[in-house]
This record gives C-alpha cells, sequence and structure tokens, in this order.
C-alpha cells in the first residue's frame, strides 16, 4: 500500500525528473524511489512518469495528479504540526554521541536557562540516520551533518566546521595499503568513499561500522585506517590511541548544524532553540 513517504518521494521525483537526484536528495536507494512512485501508480491506477533512460519526465495527465499530491502532503505536514504542538513541553532531538558532548551542551545549556518549562529527549545514533528521523517526524530536530542541498521542506542553521582525518594506531605509518574504516551509510559515507576511490585506487579494502565512534574504535584495535570527522577524535577517550596520517590529497571538510522541517522551525519551543542556534 502506498504510505506518505511514497507520496513524499514521488512529488519530489515530479520536481527533480530524476529518480537518482531524488536518492541522492533524500539519502535513500534509487530503487526505493522507484518502489515509491510505482505504489502511487498502482493505487491511482495510472502511469505518472514516462521513462527515458536515467531521466524522467511527467505523463501527459499527470501535473493535475502530482499538484493534488503537493497539497495532500503539505495537508499532512499541517496535521502532524498541530497534532505535535498542542500543550507540548518536549522537545526531541537526535545526534551522534560526539555531538551530544562537543556541540549540544553550550547550546542546550543556553535553551535551558530560556526554557526551563521544556524537556528536552535525547536520543543518540548514526549520523546517517539524522536527516531521515526529521523528515518523517520521528524527532523535532536533529544536529547533523549538512550536504550541499537539504531534502524538500528541512532547513537548518550552520553550527560547526570540522575535517575528516584519517587515523590509525602507531604502528600504521602510511594509509596507502591499509583497510579503510568507514561509517555504513549517509553523507560522512559517501564524502570519504569517493575521496578514497579518487586519490587512492579502485582496490580498496572498505570494513564498515554503523557510527563513526565505532569506526574510531576499531582503527583503535589495530584493524585499519578510520576516515572520520576529527571531531570523533577529539570526543572520544581513545584519542591517545591513535595518531593522524598523512594523507596524499585534502580530507573533505563538513558543515555540522541544526535541521528541522520548515513547517516546525518557527513553532514554539523549537523557534526558541533555533534562535540561539
Amino acid at each position: 500500500m502506498a504510505n506518505i513517504e511514497d507520496i513524499r518521494l514521488t512529488v519530489a521525483a515530479a520536481d527533480r525528473s530524476n529518480f537518482g537526484a531524488v536518492a541522492d536528495d533524500q539519502h535513500v536507494s534509487q530503487s526505493t524511489v522507484s518502489r515509491a512512485v510505482q505504489r502511487i501508480e498502482a493505487s491511482l491506477g495510472l502511469q505518472l512518469f514516462l521513462r527515458e533512460g536515467k531521466s524522467v519526465r511527467l505523463s501527459p495527465d499527470a501535473r493535475t495528479v502530482v499538484e493534488s499530491l503537493r497539497v495532500l502532503l503539505d495537508g499532512w505536514d499541517d496535521l502532524v504540526l498541530r497534532a505535535r504542538t498542542v500543550e507540548r513541553s518536549e522537545l526531541s532531538v537526535f545526534c551522534t554521541v560526539t555531538a551530544s558532548q562537543l556541540i549540544a551542551p553550550n547550546l542546550f545549556e543556553r535553551f535551558r536557562q530560556r526554557r526551563p518549562d521544556v524537556h528536552v529527549d535525547l536520543r543518540t545514533g548514526s549520523a546517517g540516520a539524522a536527516l531521515p528521523l526529521v523528515l518523517d517526524g520521528s524527532v523535532d530536530t536533529a544536529i547533523a551533518p549538512l550536504p550541499d542541498r537539504l531534502p524538500r521542506g528541512l532547513v537548518s542553521v550552520p553550527l560547526q566546521r570540522t575535517p575528516f582525518v584519517a587515523v590509525a594506531v602507531r604502528e600504521v605509518r602510511s594509509i596507502v595499503g591499509q583497510p579503510l574504516l568507514l561509517s555504513r551509510q549517509g553523507l560522512l559515507r559517501e564524502l570519504s568513499e569517493r575521496w578514497a576511490k579518487k586519490h587512492l585506487g579502485a582496490d580498496i579494502d572498505f570494513r564498515e561500522a554503523e557510527t563513526n565512534e565505532e569506526v574510531l574504535a576499531l582503527a583503535s584495535m589495530g584493524s585499519g585506517v578510520a576516515i572520520i570527522p576529527r571531531l570523533v577524535v577529539e570526543a572520544s577517550p581513545l584519542k591517545g590511541r591513535v595518531h593522524e596520517l598523512a594523507v596524499p590529497a585534502p580530507l573533505p571538510v563538513i558543515t555540522v548544524g541544526l535541521v528541522a522541517k520548515r513547517s516546525m522551525a518557527t513553532t514554539d519551543p523549537l523557534a526558541d532553540l533555533w534562535a540561539l542556534a
């Protein structure tokens, strides 16, 4: 059965005319986008898109249907907003363990002074999970790495920039020929893997962990070279067990920011946190 996220992806596909571009924007697979569109088409009994190689375009009868889907999507977002703001005194926040140690404390200390009545529900996990959780309404806001293009309906406030570093135990002196330890999903994985393939060649032994904190732990045990944001190393009790390696080209630099739905950023109590950020 089609669901609200299928509608969201279908509307985005109509805006971008490219399933692959939507997949990149939303940080999902291209097959996820394609299946979402197929479910909507099956539910409506109407072909919305004409496939032309890697690109797609709306069929002649689809434009008014897509606009109706857009109205339905906006109505759903408004309904969720009203339901979540009725007598609310809680703010749900998602971030990585590192962000909870180095970024969140100062921000939420000031927020607590302004809004002592609000309970902050802090959840931690993989950086790659942050934007999907905000999009589907599981959390009100997240501290997360910011892509060049945010998914439709999201807004952000930059908080801090940090470069990637390559770290390993001190016995390892070069990144060349070593297994590379990366996070399993999300923007950080995409950036580090793209850099590695460009500057280290195609024959690389990639090994994965769910979070960057777990990636660093594996590096500290001698399992390979971790490519992770420097913030992760700075926040970790394991930083004395690893050292930075020289790399053949500059590693990516990312911006970490506060992310929320546009419709939520101006509502109480998130608006107060937004103003402080």
